[in-house]
């Protein structure tokens, strides 16, 4: 990396510590994942599993295209938006921002709740990706704590393409 972007780096991320700047906001499950209950009750969850996360000192994450390693973006929050679950955050390099095609989620988030995880088991694409598709060194990761999903850079997202927005 240049020297010139490695200082827009650095100064994206002060700008996003002191509030300057604001966060990128993603698609996290669209509206066809489920009946408008489900999205609402799934979003909650989600919002709660965070706020238990990072009361544990971690924080919510998306790995790259489920190497369930590389951290590409770190949530803030949840929210629905339009009839889709929504994250808030940063990615922590904006060449992962360059190349995001859309969210893949971890099925597994919602174990917690059985009724969301049996519904959420409903609205999953045919062509989702499971652990046994996954390489071996991602199957046997270890530090996954916090980690809710993915960020498709190379692979194509199951739920379709997504863009990335700010709200004012």
């Amino acid at each position: 990396m240049n020297r010139y972007a490695q200082l827009k780096e650095e100064l994206a991320v002060l700008r996003r510590k002191l509030g300057v700047e604001l966060p990128d906001w993603l698609i996290f499950l669209p509206s066809s994942a489920g009946s408008p209950s489900f999205i609402i009750r799934a979003c909650r969850y989600l919002e709660s599993f965070r706020a238990r996360i990072e009361g544990a000192g971690e924080h919510l994450w998306l790995d790259c295209d489920h190497d369930r390693v590389t951290r590409v973006f770190q949530i803030t929050k949840f929210k629905v938006i339009r009839g889709a679950v929504c994250c808030s955050g940063q990615f922590t390099d904006s060449r992962y921002r360059e190349a995001f095609k859309g969210v893949s989620p971890e099925n597994s988030i919602f174990m917690g709740d059985f009724d969301l995880c049996v519904e959420s088991t409903k609205g999953i694409p045919p062509n989702h990706t499971i652990v046994a598709d996954l390489p071996a060194a991602a199957r046997d990761a270890k530090n996954v704590f916090g980690l809710v999903g993915a960020v498709c850079l190379d692979w194509e997202p199951g739920y379709g393409r997504s863009g990335i927005f700010r709200l004012k």
